[in-house]
């Protein structure tokens, strides 16, 4: 499931959203159905195995389009070997910082 993710504050390119028809919400919503990937979108999948009783929740959150993307995996097993995984992605001019963390 992917769905926009507008902040609400605006098109951020520093005008006055007042002088503006429409709002940056509404705007987004009309074009809901439309390609996501030069806006910040929300992305959720869940995974049910019934023959081995695993559950994965995943969460993926892209914050600044082709700039910052943040991250969650869940892993839950019912002999009590479950698994949370937080990552983010960085993405600069010339390279790109990742980081997870596993708990």
């Amino acid at each position: 499931y992917e769905m926009p993710a507008p902040s609400g504050n605006g098109s951020g390119d520093g005008t006055d959203d007042k002088d503006q028809k429409g709002d940056a919400i509404g705007d987004a919503a009309a074009t809901a159905g439309g390609d996501l990937s030069g806006s910040p979108s929300s992305w959720f999948l869940a995974q049910l195995n019934p023959a081995q009783g695993m559950l994965n929740l995943y969460y993926k959150r892209v914050v600044t389009p082709n700039r910052v993307t943040l991250g969650a995996e869940m892993m839950v097993v019912p002999t009590l070997e479950s698994q949370l995984t937080f990552g983010a992605e960085f993405k600069l001019q010339r390279s790109k910082v990742s980081m997870t963390v596993d708990g």
